[in-house]
């Protein structure tokens, strides 16, 4: 087994050995946990980061990650909220929904930003630029399989 194998399958183990209390929450953290897994050994795959740009990359991918999942919340909400109560909502709330999504989507771009720099400081332009396209790549292989597994439950 070469390095990068082991290196997958360590993150993949910890990744998959968080728990939660409660059931519900547990079987979406678990699937969170799985989705989190596989996005590394396809990032790592698709990268062929060495162990030390693994070493490096990685603390700083997961931080990024956590900034721009909060974010990604804020707008989610706002979404959630726009979708509940679109009908009750005044022309000022809504104003203010808009302003608080565009907000946070300019947090967003400010957030790849600063972490594009910070990437470029661990990992050789070509591998920042692949790390760009299998994330691209990633969420679309994850969408054919979802839509996989829903084809196959409903067989």
């Amino acid at each position: 087994m070469n390095v990068k194998a082991i290196t997958i399958t360590i993150i993949t183990f910890f990744a998959l050995t968080i728990g939660a209390s409660a059931q519900k929450h547990r079987m979406q953290k678990d699937l969170w946990d799985r989705y989190k897994a596989e996005k590394i050994s396809y990032l790592t795959e698709n990268l062929d980061l060495t162990p030390e740009e693994a070493m490096a990359f990685w603390p700083v991918y997961n931080e990024f990650e956590k900034k721009r999942g909060e974010i990604a919340m804020k707008r989610r909400q706002n979404e959630m909220r726009f979708r509940e109560e679109a009908d009750a909502l005044s022309d000022k709330e809504i104003s203010e929904m808009l302003n608080s999504y565009s907000s946070a989507m300019k947090e967003e771009a400010n957030l790849v930003e600063t972490y594009n720099k910070k990437f470029q400081k661990i990992l050789p332009p070509i591998k920042v630029f692949k790390l760009y396209q299998s994330e691209s790549k990633f969420r679309y292989h994850m969408m054919r399989k979802y839509r996989q597994e829903q084809h196959r439950e409903k067989k």
